[in-house]
């Protein structure tokens, strides 16, 4: 289940998020399941101790970015990237083969709840060119992702991929915007400018689906592309 939380700059993004959060509520309510089979996915501006103190108070698994690094001076964390990576994966937002370290439970700040925190890195561009995600340390671009996601039940490569899902996916299909135009008004009416954008949609999906199809290729399908949303879980 996706749900998007904005505002101008960073709005209230507290506030957003616990409006968000009570949506979620409202919608696991419904369906009779339990705050512990909802995993929340959220970008780095969220990944600070107080949004995230504020997640574990409402019972949701969550998964985001760090928002800053200096947890990456902690020696449990140095001890880590000191020995072998985790896994060895290959992002496919960037394409780079990335080393995945656990880094165990820790807290982010003192006093706050513990989290599990996931070490990624990968080799570092040329000095010429700018890293726009992660903090450059030598010949290698680190990022931390936070968790509350069991050790028992997800391999650090599985936090990845469900943190990297949604991002990738959008990222494939972003000849969508250029092709449909889905920004552009042609209804005189807002249901009717939402109808628009649905039908668009829908056609896009269809043309791809079809595509796959006759490439002889299957086509992984989503929860979000299914005629029913899935709760996770």
């Amino acid at each position: 289940m996706d749900r998007h939380v904005w505002g101008q700059g960073n709005g209230d993004y507290q506030g957003e998020l616990a409006s968000a959060l009570q949506s979620i509520k409202t919608y696991l309510a419904h369906f009779a399941l339990t705050t512990e089979t909802a995993l929340v996915r959220l970008d780095g501006q969220y990944g600070d101790a107080v949004v995230i103190a504020q997640l574990i108070e409402a019972g949701v698994y969550l998964i985001t970015r760090g928002r800053t690094y200096r947890m990456l001076e902690r020696p449990q964390l140095q001890r880590v990237l000191a020995h072998p990576p985790s896994a060895r994966v290959t992002a496919t937002n960037i394409g780079d083969v990335v080393e995945l370290f656990d880094g165990g439970w820790l807290p982010l700040d003192e006093g706050a709840p513990q989290v599990r925190v996931i070490v990624a890195r990968h080799a570092a561009p040329p000095p010429d060119k700018k890293v726009t995600v992660g903090k450059r340390v030598s010949e290698w671009v680190y990022e931390l992702f936070i968790t509350t996601l069991p050790i028992e039940g997800f391999l650090v490569e599985d936090a990845f991929d469900l943190y990297h899902g949604r991002g990738a996916f959008e990222a494939v299909l972003g000849d969508e915007d250029i092709e449909e135009d889905l920004d552009r008004w042609c209804s005189y009416t807002p249901c009717g400018q939402e109808l628009w954008q649905i039908v668009c949609q829908w056609v896009w999906n269809l043309r791809l689906s079809l595509g796959k199809l006759m490439q002889g290729d299957q086509l992984p399908i989503t929860a979000s592309e299914s005629p029913w949303l899935q709760p996770w879980g």
